[in-house]
C-alpha cells in the first residue's frame, strides 16, 4: 500500500470544452432529482448555486474516467439516466461502489488575512496537521448523513479532489470561457414546478402542468430598449414530460404565445449570448395545474399548491451555467473501512470564535472523533463572509490517503 507523501502523487487535469459542455447539460437536467446534500438554503438563486456544484462534481468525475482510461481501465457512467443514477458515483468492474469527492478552493479569497495561495507543496506540508488553525487544515470530507453505519449508507471507497477556480457563486455572469446561458425560479415556485414526487404523480395520473410563454416589453426599462426593434426573441425552454427530459426552441413576438400542454416539470428557460445581449423585454410564463389532489411532503405540507399563476422572466434572471476556468488536483482515495479506523483517531471540531481567535476551530461539543461540526473551518472553506462547512462532516487526513496510481489496481 503506497499512501500520499509527494507532489507527482497526485494527479493534475484541466478539463475540456467537452466536459464541462457534458457536465453543464447533465446539471441542468438533473438538478430536481440530486439531493440537496450541503442543506442550500431557499432563495432567489438556490437553482444555481446547486447546480454548478453538479457542474463541478460531474466534470470532475469525467475527468476521472477519461485519466482511467488514458491509462488502460475503462469505467461505464451513463449520464442520460438523470433520475435514477446516483450523480457522483463509480461502479468499478466488481461491482463495489466509488464516491468522488470535489471541494472548490475559490482563487479569490487568499491572502495574510485568509490563508496563503494553494500549491501541492503547501498541501503535502501539511498533510498530517490535524490541529486548530485552520490555514493549515485540509480534511478530506464525507458529509455525515452519507456515512451512517448504523444504517450502513456508505459506499465502498472515497475518492477526493480539489478544484481550483474563482468564486462562480458571486459572479453568476462573467469569468467564463464559453456561455450555457439560463434563467430558472425561486425555489417555492420550484418546488411546485419539479419536485421529484409531483413530477411523478403528474406523470402516473396523466395530469401535469400548462405553461404558456409569451415576451412582453419591460415596462422599467422601456425607453433604454434596444430590442424594442426586434422583430421575435428566440430562446430554449426545458421540460420534462412521460419520464424524459426535452428542450424545445421557441421564437416569438411580441405579445405572441406558444404553450406547452399538460408536461410534468419545468426546467429553465435558456438564451443564446447573442440573443441575451440585445435582450431588454420579459419573458412571461403563465402557469395552469390539471392535478388537483393534494400533495405531501415529508413535513406534511401541501406542495401541490400553486404560488403564483405567472412569472416573469427578465435580464436579472439569467446566470452562466458555464463554469470558470478551472484545474482539478486529484489526491487519492481510500475505502470505507479505512476512513472508519483512521478518523478514530483524529479531533473533533467546532467553528472558531471569531472575538478570541478567528483562525482556530474550537474543541467539537459533544465530542466524537473525526467529527466535524457546522461552520468549522479548513483551508479550503476559510472563515470569510460566514464560511466554513455547510454540514456536518467526517473526515481523514490527505496521509491516509492511497495515491492515484493504485486506484489502478481495483478499477
Amino acid at each position: 500500500m503506497t499512501l500520499l507523501t509527494k507532489e507527482n502523487q497526485i494527479w493534475r487535469i484541466e478539463p475540456s470544452k467537452k466536459t464541462s459542455i457534458n457536465a453543464v447539460r447533465y446539471a441542468s437536467m438533473s438538478v430536481n432529482w440530486t439531493f440537496n446534500r450541503l442543506a442550500i438554503k431557499a432563495s432567489p438563486w438556490t437553482w444555481y448555486i446547486r447546480m454548478m456544484r453538479i457542474v463541478s462534481g460531474v466534470a470532475v468525475q469525467q475527468c476521472l474516467i477519461r485519466e482511467l482510461e488514458k491509462r488502460g481501465k475503462k469505467i461505464i457512467k451513463d449520464l442520460s439516466d438523470y433520475r435514477t443514477e446516483d450523480t457522483f458515483d463509480l461502479a468499478l468492474p466488481n461491482g463495489e461502489i466509488l464516491d468522488s469527492k470535489a471541494s472548490n478552493y475559490y482563487v479569490d479569497y487568499v491572502g495574510p488575512e485568509i490563508r496563503p495561495n494553494f500549491s501541492l507543496k503547501y498541501l503535502i506540508e501539511n498533510k498530517d496537521y490535524c490541529g486548530k488553525d485552520y490555514r493549515s487544515f485540509f480534511p478530506c470530507l464525507v458529509p455525515a448523513e452519507q456515512f451512517n453505519v448504523k444504517r450502513k449508507r456508505h459506499k465502498d471507497y472515497y475518492l477526493f479532489a480539489i478544484v481550483t477556480c474563482i468564486n462562480f457563486i458571486r459572479d453568476k455572469l462573467t469569468g467564463r470561457e464559453d456561455d450555457w446561458l439560463i434563467a430558472a425560479v425561486p425555489m417555492d415556485l420550484g418546488n411546485f414546478l419539479n419536485y421529484k414526487k409531483l413530477v411523478q404523480a403528474r406523470e402516473e395520473e396523466g395530469k401535469g402542468i400548462s405553461l404558456s410563454f409569451s415576451v412582453s416589453h419591460n415596462h422599467t426599462l422601456e425607453k433604454y430598449i434596444p430590442s424594442k426593434k426586434k422583430k421575435t426573441h428566440k430562446f430554449y425552454v426545458g421540460y420534462e414530460k412521460d419520464g424524459n427530459f426535452s428542450e424545445e426552441m421557441v421564437e416569438l413576438g411580441l405579445n405572441k404565445a406558444h404553450e406547452f400542454p399538460n408536461i410534468s416539470g419545468f426546467s429553465y428557460v435558456r438564451m443564446d449570448r447573442e440573443e441575451f445581449e440585445t435582450f431588454h423585454a420579459l419573458i412571461k410564463m403563465k402557469i395552469r395545474n390539471h392535478l388537483t389532489k393534494k400533495m405531501l411532503n415529508t413535513r406534511f405540507k401541501n406542495i401541490n399548491k400553486l404560488p403564483q399563476k405567472v412569472f416573469s422572466f427578465g435580464r436579472k434572471h439569467f446566470a452562466n451555467l458555464y463554469p470558470p476556468k478551472s484545474e482539478f488536483f486529484f489526491l487519492g482515495w481510500i475505502s470505507y473501512e479505512s476512513f472508519k479506523e483512521r478518523m478514530a483517531s483524529l479531533p473533533c471540531y467546532g467553528p472558531p470564535k471569531d472575538k478570541i481567535d478567528k483562525y482556530s476551530n474550537t474543541e467539537g461539543v459533544p465530542s466524537r472523533p473525526g467529527l466535524l461540526y457546522p461552520r468549522t473551518t479548513c483551508f479550503i472553506y476559510p472563515n470569510v463572509w460566514r464560511g466554513g462547512m455547510r454540514n456536518k462532516n467526517f473526515y481523514v487526513l490527505p496521509r491516509d490517503l492511497r495515491t492515484m496510481d493504485e486506484l489502478l489496481k481495483i478499477v
